[in-house]
């Protein structure tokens, strides 16, 4: 979103199973990720939160389509899958790290930072300069 929107971010890695009281630490309430902290220190947690707070911040590229009926329906579905369809894996995930060794494992070896940061499961920190320019003001 924040690359769709063209909006600098720094990425933060947190480490997998020990991000929740990371993300306390740096302030945020929840334990789940994505999270991010906008330059005016408000902090957002889940890709639904995120989405609609870019979408306020930098309405311009809009992430939703414009006609309403359609950005209705877009916003549906984004509650469905976050009540639904996402504590799905997330529980699947924690069940797998409790009872299965090599998960744990697996997880171990590929903790190799991304080449490039993925949507999904990382705190941001987005850039002053660049959220002014995308509002429009100094």
């Amino acid at each position: 979103m924040l690359v769709f929107k063209s909006l600098s971010y720094r990425y933060v890695e947190l480490l997998a199973g020990g991000h929740a009281p990371m993300l306390w630490a740096l302030g945020f309430r929840g334990a789940t990720v994505p999270a991010i902290t906008l330059p005016d220190g408000r902090r957002f947690q889940g890709s639904l939160q995120i989405a609609q707070a870019l979408e306020q911040l930098a309405p311009l590229p809009s992430l939703y389509p414009s006609p309403s009926a359609s950005r209705a329906a877009v916003r549906e579905a984004e509650r469905w899958g976050e009540a639904a369809l996402q504590p799905v894996p997330r529980r699947l995930i924690r069940w797998g790290l409790r009872k299965h060794l090599r998960q744990r494992q697996m997880v171990c070896r590929h903790r190799q930072p991304p080449a490039r940061p993925p949507s999904y499961g990382h705190a941001a920190h987005a850039d002053r300069s660049r959220l002014r320019a995308a509002r429009g003001s100094n």
